[in-house]
């Protein structure tokens, strides 16, 4: 890529590549000299500008890596759990996008424990499931990381904040 302007040339080097997502970052060069910055094209669409500090995780590889730890630890995706937890999800997806101009830019993927943790007794009874949802994206809007949460039986908050995805667009 080649822009010309009255001062100035800019073009880019490809820095890293991941062909099978449609995925680059590039450096951008200005008047044949490699600058600080670097531009993240997903789709041929340039999504975000950052300095060369930043490093990419593709959300496909970021999702693998969620599924593997998350499986080693026994957790099992949100949909997957008993029905009276999630009697308020039926039409939540396990992993949830977001985008950016069109472009998918962003992931959030929510699994849980399957084993019910018990708060109460009795007529008291409350019963919860523990949960870890894992994000990334390659915009820049949400760096890889985990969080934590819980979905209650007696109370359907969560369920209706992860029904209505607008917790996640946070």
């Amino acid at each position: 890529m080649e822009m010309q302007n009255q001062d100035s040339t800019y073009s880019s080097n490809i820095r890293d590549e991941w062909e099978q997502y449609n995925l680059k970052a590039e450096t951008l060069i200005r008047n044949g000299v490699p600058m600080k910055y670097q531009v993240i094209v997903k789709d041929n669409v340039p999504v975000s500008v950052f300095t060369n500090a930043y490093k990419v995780l593709p959300n496909e590889e970021a999702l693998k890596i969620a599924n593997e730890v998350t499986t080693s630890m026994g957790l099992i995706p949100v949909t997957q759990s008993s029905a009276e937890f999630r009697s308020k999800l039926d039409n939540i997806p396990d992993v949830f996008y977001g985008k950016k101009n069109g472009i998918e830019t962003k992931m959030t993927a929510m699994y849980v424990n399957p084993e019910p943790i018990e708060l109460g007794q009795g007529s008291d009874s409350d019963p919860i499931l523990l949960g870890a949802g894992v994000r990334n994206s390659i915009d820049g809007s949400a760096g890889f990381g985990a969080f934590v949460f819980v979905l209650r039986q007696l109370c359907g908050n969560m369920s209706h904040h992860l029904q209505s995805a607008k917790m996640l667009q946070v």
